[in-house]
C-alpha cells in the first residue's frame, strides 16, 4: 500500500513539473509588442522622426529600438545613455536620474500627466503569481496591468521626487501647490477625491488652475 501511495505520489510531482515546463508564454497586451511611428531626442537635443518599437511599460524604461526604415530593415537601439527622451504611440518618455531602489538610476521614465507640475510612472514587476487560465505563472513585462508603480514628480525644471505615502505625502503636495490654497486644503483634510490614490487627478486640477490663473494674468495686462 505504502508503494502504490509513494507511486502515485511521485507520478503527481513528475506530472506537474512537465506542466509547469510546458506553461504557455504570457500573453501579450494590446498594442504591445508592436512598431509605432514616433520620435527620440538625441543626447545633443536634436528631434530624429521615425518608427519605435513599443515593447512594455517595464523595457521601455532602459532602452528603445528606432528605425527610419518604415519596414524596420535597419533598426538602432537606444538608452538612457545616448538619447534624452521619447514618444511613442501614446507614451512620453523622459530621462531622469534619481535614487530608485536604494540606488541612483538614469533611465526613462513614462510621463502621466505633463504640466506645470508632471506625474511620471516608474513600474516594476511584482514578484507574485497570478492566474493564466488553468495556469498559475508569474507576472511577465507585458502584464502591464499587474505591475507596481511607484509615482514620481517634478515642477517646473526641478528634480524629481518621489511620492511618498501618508502624512508625507500632504507635506510634499503642500509645498508643490502652495499657491492653489483651495487645493492644499482639499488635500490637508483628505477630502474624497484629494487623496493619495488621486494623485493624477490633483496635479490635473492644479495644472489647470495654474493655466486658468496665468490667463487672467495676462489678459489684466493687456488691458
Amino acid at each position: 500500500m505504502k508503494k502504490t501511495l509513494l507511486s502515485f505520489f511521485i507520478l503527481y510531482v513528475i506530472t506537474s513539473l512537465n506542466v509547469q515546463a510546458q506553461l504557455p508564454p504570457p500573453p501579450i497586451g494590446p498594442g504591445l509588442m508592436q512598431w509605432f511611428s514616433g520620435w527620440y531626442i538625441s543626447s545633443q537635443g536634436d528631434t530624429i522622426k521615425g518608427h519605435i518599437f513599443l515593447s512594455n511599460q517595464i523595457d521601455n524604461q532602459t532602452t528603445f529600438k528606432f528605425s527610419k526604415d518604415p519596414q524596420h530593415g535597419a533598426v538602432s537601439d537606444f538608452n538612457a545613455s545616448t538619447a534624452k527622451g521619447y514618444f511613442v504611440k501614446d507614451r512620453l518618455y523622459r530621462r531622469y536620474n534619481m535614487m530608485l531602489d536604494n540606488s541612483m538610476q538614469t533611465l526613462f521614465l513614462r510621463c502621466i500627466q505633463d504640466g506645470d507640475i508632471s506625474l511620471y510612472a516608474y513600474c516594476k514587476v511584482p514578484n507574485v503569481a497570478i492566474q493564466d487560465g488553468i495556469y498559475s505563472r508569474p507576472v511577465g513585462n507585458t502584464d502591464e496591468k499587474f505591475h507596481d508603480v511607484k509615482w514620481i514628480v517634478t515642477k517646473g525644471n526641478g528634480d524629481p521626487v518621489a511620492v511618498p505615502d501618508g502624512k508625507k505625502f500632504i507635506e510634499l503636495m503642500q509645498q508643490l501647490m502652495s499657491d492653489d490654497t483651495e487645493l492644499v486644503k482639499k488635500i490637508t483634510v483628505k477630502e474624497k477625491g484629494y487623496r493619495q490614490s488621486d494623485i493624477a487627478m490633483i496635479i490635473l486640477e492644479y495644472d489647470t488652475w495654474k493655466k486658468s490663473n496665468h490667463n487672467k494674468v495676462m489678459n489684466e495686462e493687456m488691458k
